[in-house]
This record gives structure tokens, C-alpha cells and sequence, in this order.
């Protein structure tokens, strides 16, 4: 099925990347533990959108990912779980305090948290019906990823 890139994402890794970032994807993809899709495919995937966002000079530097089904086992890779954020801190020297996460969904503002991430941005399209309270996590919620503006490093 075809895949959309949401609106301005391409314009968010390019300001990113001109103010010094890292850029990474760490996404869930339990579709894999389940059976729906396999590794392979998901890895395939992660080419061709690595090779659009090359082409129009938004570079990502890696991308974590968690296949396990949450239905089966506990996995510390899985958000809310912090474990792909510790991975590319490990493999890339990277200052988690210093880091930024832009997410879509409550579970990334609560993995940011736990890997100590101050800046934590929670995006939620206006048409977009979200579950985006949680007392316990502090994030910027947005409504364009333009509303974003790159921290200082």
C-alpha cells in the first residue's frame, strides 16, 4: 500500500541537520513479531524511504526499531520502553539531554523521558483524534511540525 510522508517533515531534518543534529527514526514495528510483515520487508522499506529523504537532501544517520509483539513478551526496545534511545546514544556518542524527539504518539514523550530527553515535541495533526494527556511527561504538543523550533547544542 502506498505511503504518505507527513506534510514538512522533509523541511524538519533539514533545519535539524543545518543546526548540527543526528538524525535517527526509532519506530515500533510489531507488525513483524506478529507475522505481518517480516524483517526483510520492513528493512526493504527502510531503504527506499531512506533513498527518498537522500534525494531531496534530508539524510537520516540510522534507524532503531523494536519487531517484538507486545502481546507475547516484554521488551525493553519497545516504547514507552527508553531502549532504542540508549542503542543510538551508545553507537553514536550522543548526549540524550541534549537530543530532541518528535514523536506522534504519547509512548514516544514517555521513552523520550525515561532516556532523560528534555526536548520532546508530541505531534498531533488537527484532524488527528489522539489520546495526548499524561500527567507525568512534560512535551510541547504541535500541530505543525513547523511550529518546531531546533534547540540550541
Amino acid at each position: 500500500s502506498p505511503k504518505i510522508i507527513i506534510e514538512n517533515v522533509i523541511d524538519v531534518v533539514k533545519k535539524f541537520r543545518e543546526h548540527g543534529y543526528l538524525i535517527f527514526v526509532v519506530t515500533n514495528q510489531s507488525g513483524i513479531g506478529r507475522g505481518y510483515y517480516s524483517d526483510d520487508d520492513f528493512k526493504i522499506f527502510m531503504k527506499h524511504l531512506f533513498t527518498f529523504f537522500h534525494k531531496k537532501n534530508a539524510n537520516f544517520d540510522a534507524y532503531y526499531y523494536c519487531s517484538c509483539d507486545p502481546t507475547k513478551n516484554f521488551c525493553i526496545n519497545r516504547k514507552p520502553n527508553p531502549g532504542m534511545f540508549f542503542s543510538a546514544a551508545s553507537d553514536y556518542s550522543i548526549d540524550l539531554t541534549e537530543s530532541v524527539m518528535i514523536g506522534d504518539n504519547i509512548s514516544d514523550m514517555i521513552a523520550a523521558d525515561k532516556a532523560f530527553i528534555q526536548n520532546k515535541f508530541l505531534y498531533v495533526p488537527f484532524n488527528k483524534k489522539h489520546k495526548i494527556s499524561n500527567d507525568e511527561v512534560e512535551y510541547q504538543l504541535v500541530h505543525s511540525l513547523l511550529e518546531i523550533n531546533v534547540p540550541k547544542i
